[in-house]
């Protein structure tokens, strides 16, 4: 679930918590990521995969390239950003039943 993200004070780290689950969920769901990927190229996958609004995924990706490359403040609205798309590519990739 991602009511654990919840209890993650600082946003920059549940906005890189956030991506590692998106990692964790392309996987479950059989896109296979190369271990020399880079952001963009796990995007590309994604989006070419097809089961994924592609404005999620980039809104996700985006995120976490600020959070992890960039001394920039990463704030509360960024936070909720993440995690609602996060949210959604999850149900995409992994359907519930």
């Amino acid at each position: 679930g991602l009511a654990d993200l919840e209890t993650i004070t600082d946003p920059r780290a549940a906005v890189l918590a956030c991506y590692a689950r998106l990692q964790a969920a392309v996987e479950v769901a059989g896109i296979h990521r190369r271990p020399s990927d880079a952001p963009l190229e796990l995007l590309d996958r994604l989006i070419e995969d097809g089961r994924v609004d592609p404005d999620a995924a980039r809104r996700l990706t985006d995120l976490f390239e600020v959070a992890r490359f960039s001394p920039h403040d990463v704030d509360e609205t960024m936070r909720r950003e993440a995690m609602a798309a996060l949210q959604a590519l999850r149900r995409e990739l992994v359907p519930a039943g």
